[in-house]
């Protein structure tokens, strides 16, 4: 097994299919040998979530060296006292991954911001928004190189989260002199994995709602 595992690393499943139409589960390695990881079920909702035995699943796994990847199956389901235990086994070698930095959703936002050092606060509309950045509109130009502390309301399922994240502005250009309207891109910094989750659990539901919208589902 890759010695980069550890136990504790956060993990992601995606069911392999049409990756946009997929479920995204969150989790963490329970314990490791030499065929099988053992994974702590995927918990949405207070309620555990039952993988199929009969699919094949991409495992993402955040590791200190780096986000790695394999094709895996559930080959049993277990119970310890406390925990649902899943027996994970990888069909691949895991291999380092990069996501295509990272699938960028484009959606309209409200945002409150401040700046770090100068504490002053802003109004803006986020354009689009990605597990690493976002991109956002304002009637006033920042500074390159800024950290501002942003505001986020997120819809999921079944709550909506209130989200503070850390960024620095990596552009910010007029794009309607009319109107005075300026495009800023973000950078996160200092993104926590949970903050970071919770952003890609938003983009892959958004995604699937407007799916089955154009399906008239």
């Amino acid at each position: 097994m890759q010695t980069s595992i550890k136990l504790g690393d956060k993990i992601e499943l995606v069911k392999k299919t049409d990756l946009l139409d997929a479920d995204i589960y969150f989790s963490m390695i329970y314990s490791i040998d030499d065929e099988l990881l053992r994974i702590q079920a995927p918990i949405e909702s207070g309620k555990i979530i039952p993988l199929e035995f009969d699919a094949t699943y991409y495992m993402n796994v955040y590791t200190e060296k780096g986000l790695l990847r394999a094709e895996t199956v559930l080959e049993q389901r277990e119970k310890t006292e406390h925990l649902h235990i899943l027996a994970m086994k990888p069909l691949t070698m895991f291999k380092k991954y990069q996501r295509r930095q990272y699938y960028r959703l484009n959606c309209t936002l409200n945002l409150i911001f401040q700046d770090a050092q100068t504490k002053e606060v802003g109004e803006g509309t986020v354009l689009d928004i990605s597990g690493g950045g976002m991109r956002f509109s304002t009637d006033k130009q920042l500074s390159e190189e800024e950290v501002i502390t942003c505001h986020l309301c997120l819809r999921l399922k079944e709550e909506t989260v209130d989200l503070d994240v850390k960024g620095k502005i990596i552009q910010s250009k007029i794009i309607e002199p009319e109107k005075i309207a300026f495009q800023n891109r973000l950078e996160f910094i200092d993104l926590s994995l949970e903050k970071q989750e919770t952003i890609i659990k938003f983009i892959f539901e958004e995604e699937r709602r407007r799916r089955k919208k154009e399906k008239g589902m």
